[in-house]
């Protein structure tokens, strides 16, 4: 009954995290974002770009969001699969409705609010790289912590790597975010504005780092299975990490077990949790933060590579 009545609070924590997370975010994203058109990559760019080149008489801004948002869901669900999907289920949910809400707050016809959103400072677009920047990070940081994720253009990266192990997600997200700055400097022919997009997701990624992992970035996993050859193979072929292996004893059952112990980093995290939930969803594992890390494939890799260049 306990257990039972903890796993609920847990979910329920973890609802909520990403449903404030998910508000933050739409916020940043309405309020600072799109008001100041500051295309900083991901969905939001995409969208901006959309409504600059799709003639309207008004923004179809919010639209554009909930298309986007839908179809990479849809897009995740059908090629990659339910596991990793139903993590950003809740987001798809509520992020285009809070979008459309941010945008009833900031309208001006609104008297109990009578434009107070609304920018109109002349340093409006460095407010809005500063604070958009930082709300954008920290709702996606929360959503994280929570469980959850907030999906969008990362789907893309996620599939390329899954066709091509050899990829590597985090460059595909930064060759994606890099391509959409690209085309958002030409549609809006403005190069202050871009660079100050290009800030504001700079400022999003560090804050994103700062909540969701504190001071450091690095994780120490110690992974208890039966199936130990399995998730080593997936560590090495999908995480292009290795791992320790450990015999030990069960203190309880008196039994042998293998203990595989791992080292990766935050942007390997997501990728290693699917790994687990795909080869021993009933694993024992802790995670915890490293204080540091050294030796082949850390310190001496970073010496390598100083020395090749």
């Amino acid at each position: 009954m306990n257990i039972n009545k903890r796993n609920l609070l847990t979910q329920i924590k973890n609802f909520g995290l990403i449903l404030i997370g998910t508000f933050i975010l739409a916020f940043g994203t309405e309020v600072f974002i799109n008001q100041s058109s500051l295309i900083m990559g991901g969905m939001s760019g995409v969208a901006i770009i959309l409504d600059y080149i799709i003639p309207s008489q008004e923004s179809n801004f919010e639209l554009y969001i909930t298309i986007l948002t839908w179809f990479f869901f849809l897009l995740s669900l059908i090629v990659i699969g339910w596991d990793f999907t139903v993590k950003t289920l809740i987001s798809a949910i509520f992020y285009p409705i809070f979008i459309y809400l941010c945008s009833f707050i900031i309208d001006k016809d609104i008297n109990f609010l009578n434009g107070f959103f609304i920018i109109e400072s002349e340093y409006k677009e460095i407010l809005s790289c500063i604070f958009g920047g930082a709300m954008v990070g920290a709702g996606c940081a929360i959503a994280l912590l929570g469980g959850g994720s907030t999906g969008g253009v990362d789907v893309i990266a996620t599939i390329c790597c899954k066709y091509n192990k050899k990829l590597v997600e985090a460059k595909i997200i930064f060759l994606l975010d890099a391509t959409i700055d690209l085309i958002g400097m030409f549609v809006i022919k403005d190069f202050a504005l871009s660079l100050l997009g290009i800030a504001a997701a700079f400022i999003s990624s560090t804050v994103i780092e700062k909540l969701f992992l504190g001071p450091n970035t690095s994780f120490i996993a110690e992974v208890i299975t039966e199936y130990p050859d399995e998730i080593n193979a997936a560590i090495i072929n999908k995480l292009d990490r290795t791992t320790t292996i450990i015999q030990v004893v069960g203190g309880y059952s008196k039994k042998n077990k293998t203990m595989l112990l791992i080292s990766f980093t935050m942007k390997n995290y997501e990728n290693f949790r699917y790994i687990l939930k795909e080869t021993d969803p009933r694993a024992f594992v802790l995670i915890h933060k490293a204080y540091e890390i050294t030796g082949e494939g850390w310190t001496y890799e970073l010496a390598r590579k100083k020395e090749e260049k």
